[in-house]
């Protein structure tokens, strides 16, 4: 069991979810914030980005700044007081009923060595999704790279930059995107259950109901769902193989269920 090191109210009820921009996480969070103890503003937060730099000032190779006179347990203590507080505030608002708060600011998976140590008793969700599709979505969106191999390459280095450091989530699940689409009920109800969640018949009609819920489309008008890639060009799937192709095999993605 991995315990708070503050005494808070979301120890062990706060949700990080980990992706890749463009991967369904705002999807997600729809599904996880159904339940009625579950809540998270729909928007990033990016409370983590701007953690790190104070994280960074305390482990300053020379010693100094103005962080190198409070201990490591006093930071850490904190930086989770400061977190939970924050996210008490727009529970307040948003949901004062909820008792969960879920995270889920894609870059998320840049920080985990700062996360597993302020929030080593939160539950993580990997939301792992086909890189061709995350790509092509990217490309499409205002704020992505306007390069499939770039984008491709970005969304190679998140997940492997989860792999490294998910030996240090006591409480880690991966969901693969394509099989959540399929069978949304199915998936989050394990996934609730996995939390300690108990799951009603009401609830789960209503996960039926919001999975078909569309978010963060960017305009878009095609269909919701996994395996969009394959109306991209020859060339812009050359350039997304070449940079993530060892990622997209390891995963499956290349076998005959996804190629």
């Amino acid at each position: 069991m991995s315990y708070a090191p503050a005494q808070t109210e979301f120890a062990d009820r706060t949700v990080v979810v980990l992706a890749h921009s463009r991967s369904g996480t705002s999807w997600l969070l729809n599904l996880l914030t159904t339940h009625p103890a579950l809540c998270g503003i729909d928007t990033e937060s990016n409370i983590f980005l701007a953690l790190n730099e104070l994280w960074r000032n305390r482990h300053r190779p020379d010693g100094e700044g103005l962080l190198a006179y409070l201990s490591i347990n006093d930071l850490t203590v904190a930086m989770r007081e400061f977190c939970d507080a924050m996210f008490a505030a727009s529970r307040d608002v948003i949901k004062p009923d909820a008792t969960w708060y879920v995270e889920k600011t894609p870059d998320n998976s840049l920080f985990l060595p700062l996360i597993a140590v302020t929030h080593p008793d939160a539950w993580f969700v990997h939301l792992m999704r086909d890189g061709r599709d995350v790509a092509r979505s990217l490309v499409a969106a205002p704020m992505g790279p306007d390069d499939y191999g770039k984008a491709a390459g970005e969304w190679a280095r998140n997940v492997r930059w989860v792999e490294r450091n998910e030996w240090q989530l006591a409480r880690f699940r991966r969901v693969y995107y394509e099989e959540l689409v399929q069978d949304p009920v199915a998936h989050m109800t394990d996934l609730f259950q996995w939390m300690g969640l108990e799951v009603d018949p009401k609830l789960a009609a209503a996960l039926g109901e919001r999975a078909g819920h569309e978010v963060m489309r960017f305009g878009g008008t095609g269909r919701v769902g996994a395996g969009k890639w394959r109306e991209l060009s020859e060339r812009a799937l050359e350039q997304i193989l070449g940079a993530a192709g060892d990622v997209l095999a390891e995963y499956g993605y290349l076998d005959a269920a996804y190629g």
